[in-house]
């Protein structure tokens, strides 16, 4: 049995690549290949994380919400090299993501303190990113109503800013209120989107890149741990990549 759960997290990702790369050729098949794909997924982390606690639903949120943002993202006829690269990108983080609920849960001698906090923290960013330019995508391509759009990427931030702080282990009500906080601030950020004539990538970027910044200052102030250097080290990091999509995005 140990040696089918060490092979999970490798599997997990193997099916997920070999259904995306099938999504890119048969795209009708979404409704079937969609969920199959999210299934494995979901089901390779809770037999990693066996018995069942509260952790396995912390660790299940990542990956499903990247499958879903991925299952997204592919359908659109644009950028194919860039999808290719999506599909490979997504079924290596869900490997390296495995790999660290297996040292967690069964080889804790070699498990690096933080490791799925760090992995999870990235994997969110990279959600945010695949579910906002696929949401944009919808509705710059398939005429999608704008509230729905909001509702989906409300959804998003706030699930995935209340996780990054909830595996943080920052006390509840705190997390509720500043996941609340940044959802707000997030949607905000949306809303001004509309008005730039930008493609679905640069939208998606921008709104990931807002999330990476505020979400990580958040967090260390929320844990007493923000220092000036942190804050200049992301506000920085942040400036430099919205100046950067800004000046060579493609305009619509």
């Amino acid at each position: 049995m140990i040696l089918l759960v060490r092979l999970l997290p490798f599997l997990t990702g193997a099916a997920a690549f070999v259904g995306f790369e099938y999504l890119l050729r048969v795209p009708r098949h979404l409704f079937v290949i969609g969920p199959l794909v999210l299934g494995i997924v979901v089901a390779g982390v809770v037999l990693i994380t066996r018995p069942l606690s509260r952790t396995t639903a912390l660790v299940v949120v990542p990956p499903a919400l990247l499958v879903m943002g991925a299952l997204g993202f592919v359908l659109f006829p644009d950028q194919p090299l860039v999808r290719h690269l999506v599909t490979v990108g997504v079924a290596v983080l869900l490997w390296v993501y495995g790999e660290q609920l297996f040292a967690f849960q069964f080889r804790t001698e070699s498990y690096q303190a933080f490791a799925i906090e760090n992995i999870s923290a990235y994997v969110n960013i990279v959600s945010v990113f695949l579910i906002a330019s696929a949401l944009f995508g919808f509705r710059f391509f398939l005429g999608l109503r704008a509230w729905v759009l909001m509702l989906g990427l409300t959804a998003t931030l706030f699930v995935t800013a209340l996780h990054t702080f909830a595996i943080g282990k920052v006390e509840f009500r705190r997390a509720l209120a500043s996941a609340g906080l940044l959802t707000l601030l997030g949607t905000e950020v949306a809303i001004a989107l509309f008005i730039l004539p930008a493609d679905h990538y640069v939208n998606g970027l921008l709104i990931a890149t807002f999330f990476y910044v505020t979400m990580n200052l958040t967090h260390y102030e929320l844990r007493s741990t923000l220092d000036r250097a942190r804050l200049q080290r992301y506000v920085l990091t942040g400036l430099f990549v919205v100046v950067l999509t800004l000046l060579t995005a493609s305009w619509r």
